[in-house]
């Protein structure tokens, strides 16, 4: 290796370059010059390449660029060595030099000769404007779709906010009964506070009724409560009686002879007739005074309470139309203690939560919150403090153990005394507004996700043809052509069967409902699919039938046109599929059923969501855009029929959906 490395660098018996040229100096500079301009020339090439690589990292086939580079600078220096040599003769090293040159230059040549058909495919400028032409009119129709799901949720918002106006007045409503309801126990206690005035003025009587000889003795406060002038009162238990309103003389005698014959104290409530005919209320109390042991005297007070028992009846009144407005709510509403134990439950709870008010009236609220603890102690402190607790969700278990999502709302209500006996809580059943919410948001995402697939592949390939690199290769800018295309066909049926499916589950899609031969409607589905089952070489059997449905045609057509579809993409060349239809009591049962490769087990609960596919990559090589199973479910919905699958890995699969029978 020592040898072979100063036999490169030595000169041995060789003579200079220069004498080849009898080292005339203008042939020298001549040499010279050209040599090292072309040199210069060939270095500063390559800086220019790496500068444009490095500035363009979308560029297409970069490295043929550096290697076309390094044969420049190879090149140039073989004229650094064709200079050396005129003073130096190292004629190997100057060898060993083009050597590399040479096989640098054939790589090159090899590499770009390979290149050349890649490069001619490049699209020209023309076919990459017809595809941005294209390209736009996607976009556009991507946009319209947008609109329309930003429509779609701004309907669903509507809808929320009219279902909260609908609760806001109804809360509005509630708590205008317990404003009435808190001025009523404020009159009651305006009454209270009259009754110890009423003392002051003369509304309070007493008498004293000996026992002994009979005579009863009224005192002037006692004559005015009755309307009598001082001094009229007879002074015997007859011409009281007779006082009293009739419904109230037997049983107001009957305390009477009861507390003189046991002792015992006189407290009732009577009605008095006054004079002009006016009906008053007293509040009657009597205590037994004895000398030896007897009887001996009757000494009693009675109290004008009219107006607390006024008071007292628009209370009742009040109370008695709050709990009819509660148990005729919309609404869920229960009433409890402040130890959670129930003391009114709405028949909305009843349906809500599954128990009825005979099973939780005076229990503990079987509600059991699924929150977080904070959350919970929360809710419990708002009950047990008579807080106001508004505006949070959540989960309590029904009693058949599913849960419901809710969002509760809590008022403080109020004994006589005006203090926090009960807590009042309204309920808002939004589980099916969450899952709506959350199926929307899910469904957003899932189109945002499935629309961006295709855009993106038509960009790059969009983005390669803009480049220019493909416009001397015609084919391969015809392929990407071909393949954005392609995806621009997804595009539009993937749009085509998101409006189809938005308007099925909207409902905006009017059913024409009529008796349909079932026969017919196989055999005009059979007769739209027949093109791509000759394509695919699958046999296509339909079993005769005389049974009729009640359905809309079309619609069914689609769906049996979707069902053998999906059969005869997924069916091998040479096998069969069968269509049926067989009748049963109340339904007709059709049935689609291939040789394919089957279904797994935990794929069929899914099949008929948005989206799912078994094999989404081998779906969207067959044109499927995840959506046709679900469409027909929907129909199926709205026929009030049941769609389902059974399959059978490497045996086939077999597809049914029911629908009303008639006569036909």
């Amino acid at each position: 290796m020592h040898d072979f490395v100063v036999n490169l660098f030595s000169t041995g018996s060789f003579i200079p370059h220069g004498h080849c040229y009898l080292w005339k100096p203008g042939l020298v500079w001549l040499h010279l010059t050209s040599d090292a301009i072309i040199a210069l020339a060939y270095y500063s090439i390559p800086l220019t390449l790496f500068y444009f690589v490095r500035k363009r990292q979308d560029l297409p086939f970069s490295w043929i660029f550096l290697l076309f580079a390094a044969f420049i600078i190879f090149c140039g220096t073989t004229h650094i060595a064709e200079i050396w040599t005129l003073w130096h003769p190292t004629y190997w090293l100057s060898g060993i030099i083009k050597v590399a040159t040479a096989i640098v230059s054939l790589f090159t040549a090899i590499e770009l000769v390979l290149l050349l058909p890649q490069a001619l495919a490049l699209p020209s400028p023309l076919q990459l404007r017809e595809a941005n032409k294209a390209l736009q009119t996607e976009i556009e129709e991507r946009l319209r779709i947008e609109n329309q799901l930003r429509r779609l949720q701004d309907e669903l918002e509507q809808r929320v906010q009219a279902r909260t106006a609908q609760l806001v007045k109804l809360n509005q409503q509630l708590q205008q009964e317990i404003d009435e309801r808190q001025r009523a126990e404020a009159a009651l206690r305006a009454s209270r506070e009259r009754l110890v005035l009423a003392q002051q003025v003369g509304k309070i009587g007493t008498y004293e009724w000996n026992l002994q000889t009979g005579e009863l003795i009224w005192t002037e406060e006692m004559e005015a409560l009755f309307g009598l002038a001082p001094g009229s009162f007879e002074g015997s238990n007859e011409h009281w009686l007779q006082r009293l309103h009739p419904d109230d003389r037997a049983d107001a005698d009957y305390a009477a002879q009861r507390t003189i014959t046991q002792g015992a104290e006189l407290d009732t409530e009577l009605r008095i007739m006054l004079p002009d005919g006016r009906i008053r209320w007293v509040a009657a109390k009597a205590k037994i005074f004895a000398d030896g042991g007897q009887p001996e005297r009757l000494i009693g007070v009675n109290m004008d309470i009219t107006e607390h028992k006024e008071v007292q009846q628009e209370l009742q009144q009040t109370l008695q139309t709050l709990s009819t407005l509660i148990q005729a709510s919309p609404l869920p509403i229960v009433v409890v203690e402040p130890n959670m134990t129930v003391r009114l439950w709405s028949l909305a709870a009843e349906q809500l939560f599954g128990w009825s008010a005979a099973e939780v009236l005076g229990q503990p609220i079987p509600l059991v919150p699924q929150e977080k603890p904070e959350k919970c102690c929360q809710f419990q402190e708002a009950i047990a403090t008579g807080k106001v607790f508004t505006g949070v969700q959540k989960y309590h278990c029904q009693r058949d153990g599913s849960t419901v999502v809710v969002s509760i709302s809590t008022t403080p209500l109020y004994d006589e005394q005006n203090n926090f006996k009960w807590i009042l809580l309204i309920f808002q059943d939004i589980t099916e507004q969450q899952a709506i919410e959350k199926m929307k948001n899910e469904f957003i995402s899932i189109v945002s996700h499935e629309l961006r697939t295709p855009l993106t592949a038509i960009q790059g390939f969009l983005g390669l043809l803009n480049t220019g690199i493909y416009d001397n290769r015609p084919d391969k800018a015809k392929r990407m052509i071909g393949q954005a295309l392609t995806n621009s066909d997804r595009l539009v049926r993937l749009v085509n069967d998101i409006l189809d499916l938005e308007r099925l589950s909207s409902g905006r899609v009017q059913l024409i409902k009529e008796v349909c031969n079932a026969a017919d409607l196989m055999q005009r589905a059979v007769e739209g699919v027949q093109s791509i089952a000759l394509a695919a070489a699958v046999t296509i059997l339909i079993t005769p039938t005389t049974a009729c449905v009640w359905a809309c045609a079309d619609l069914i057509i689609q769906t049996l046109t979707n069902l053998l579809s999906n059969a005869i993409k997924f069916s091998p060349r040479d096998s069969v599929i069968t269509l049926s239809a067989q009748p049963q009591t109340d339904w007709v049962l059709f049935a689609v059923t291939d040789q394919g490769r089957g279904i797994p087990a935990d794929k069929l609960e899914t099949i008929f969501e948005r989206f799912e596919q078994v094999d989404v990559s081998d779906a969207r090589a067959k044109g499927g855009t995840g959506l046709g199973l679900a469409i027909c479910q929907s129909i199926i919905q709205q026929h009030d029929g049941s769609i389902w699958a059974k399959s059978t890995l490497s045996e086939g699969s077999t597809f049914y959906f029911t629908l009303p029978i008639r006569v036909c």
